[in-house]
């Protein structure tokens, strides 16, 4: 048995249940589930996505904090990539996912204690503790320090697949989802629940809209027809450049970090997209929530609505004669 390092009580490793949010974590595992729901850890920012930040817990395990997730909004962070930061962990999903939420405080000093998690080494312990031959810390922090004061409600679960939501997006286990509580939202959210077998609750589609019209429809879930121009892997999100009659957009889904979101998907297929029209850095792109080809009539009413506006862009009209009869 050892002592909790804040309040001296005795424990099977160096923190009570009563105070493990009051520390922070360096994590040395090498895998996901081998990190502590509701633990908080010291983490490097890896890089940013259209729906949030890749933080990299330890030196083989990225979490996703979602915008939601943040106290402000995802252009105002003023977090660089390398960046030390302090994220809590909100959910370890069966695929390997790790949820991330913000941490009010973002700096060490702000914690009562720093242990290191090494599953090698079983419970946490503190930093150099053996070479420092004796326990630290015990007292040396009051019981009724402000900081006790607690975090956000980690009550929730903020999602990188849509496959972990609870809505269906027609393009499951492929687009990213995150939630917090009942409020589904990212970059993968669901625009509506799969009717499936008897009694399915019916939810309104979303409305179709022409590329053209987007910049009108920010924070607006919409249907897009069109065809694949593009499908690039960035590392985050996959991201598809999709042409209607009225113009092209970028449409950004994500399964994990680097990872291939709907496979299926390939350059020159005709597609239906459903997604959140976002505006970033002065450009309009589409968080994709559900993405699937469009086969028979489908296929063919969006070919020759494509086909209609090329024949449009073409046709010279009427040309006034350089010379009068």
């Amino acid at each position: 048995m050892g002592s909790c390092i804040i309040c001296g009580a005795s424990t099977d490793g160096r923190i009570c249940d009563l105070h493990e949010e009051d520390v922070v974590f360096e994590f040395r595992g090498d895998r996901p589930d081998q990190l502590t729901v509701d633990r908080f850890y010291r983490g490097t920012v890896d890089g940013y996505a259209e729906f949030g930040v890749f933080v990299d817990i330890g030196d083989s395990v990225t979490g996703l904090l979602h915008r939601s997730e943040l106290d402000r909004r995802l252009e105002n962070l003023d977090w660089e990539e390398g960046d030390t930061v302090f994220v809590q962990v909100t959910n370890v999903r069966d695929n390997g996912n790790v949820d991330l939420t913000w941490s009010i405080r973002q700096s060490e000093a702000e914690f009562r204690g720093t242990l290191v998690d090494d599953p090698d080494q079983g419970a946490p312990f503190v930093k150099d503790e053996e070479s420092d031959g004796g326990e630290s810390g015990a007292d040396t922090e009051d019981a009724d320090d402000p900081r006790d004061a607690p975090e956000a409600d980690s009550d929730r679960t903020t999602g990188q697949s849509a496959a972990d939501g609870a809505a269906s997006t027609g393009g499951a286990g492929t687009g990213a989802a995150a939630s917090t509580g009942t409020e589904s939202t990212g970059s993968s959210e669901s625009a509506a629940v799969a009717a499936a077998g008897a009694g399915a609750v019916e939810v309104e589609e979303p409305a179709q809209a022409g590329v053209d019209s987007l910049p009108d429809r920010v924070g607006e879930t919409v249907r897009i027809e069109g065809v694949v121009e593009t499908a690039r892997q960035t590392s985050g999100p996959t991201v598809f450049g999709i042409r209607d009659e009225t113009g092209s957009v970028e449409c950004a889904a994500f399964e994990e970090a680097g990872v291939r979101a709907y496979p299926e998907i390939s350059v020159d297929d005709v597609v239906r997209l459903d997604g959140e029209v976002r505006e970033r850095r002065g450009e309009i792109q589409v968080e994709t929530e559900a993405l699937v080809v469009l086969e028979g009539e489908d296929r063919d009413a969006v070919e020759e609505r494509l086909a209609e506006a090329l024949r449009e862009q073409a046709d010279p009209g009427s040309v006034d004669p350089l010379v009068e009869d």
